[in-house]
């Protein structure tokens, strides 16, 4: 089953937008951390912070683009909880009481 799915690098922190005909998105983390897309090398290791499966692989690009729109970015920072990554200031970090689990990815989004 296609997917989209978003990714973050834990060395940048920059997060990537991708789809798949295939039906794991884990698969792709595992092709983008062994330096199989140019686009992403630089940024390894990337972590799967989101993904989404779809009946069809043209369903599963067209959220990819609109993930990656002005409007989709906005999206992903509101359903992730924009929750600080270490190397984040503290006020980033929301109230404990807002975080969804203690194994939730922590991310720092920049203004």
């Amino acid at each position: 089953m296609p997917c989209a799915y978003v990714l973050r690098s834990k060395k940048t922190g920059k997060q990537y937008v991708g789809s798949s005909h295939s039906d794991s998105a884990a698969k792709r983390v595992a092709e983008h951390n062994a330096g199989k897309s140019r686009w992403t090398k630089a940024g390894m290791p990337w972590i799967l912070v989101h993904e989404e499966y779809f009946e069809s692989y043209t369903e599963a690009r067209k959220r990819e683009n609109f993930l990656k729109s002005g409007q989709g970015r906005k999206q992903i920072k509101e359903s992730l909880g924009g929750v600080a990554e270490p190397g984040c200031p503290p006020e980033a970090d929301p109230p404990l009481a807002e975080r969804r689990s203690k194994d939730a990815v922590r991310l720092c989004f920049a203004k």
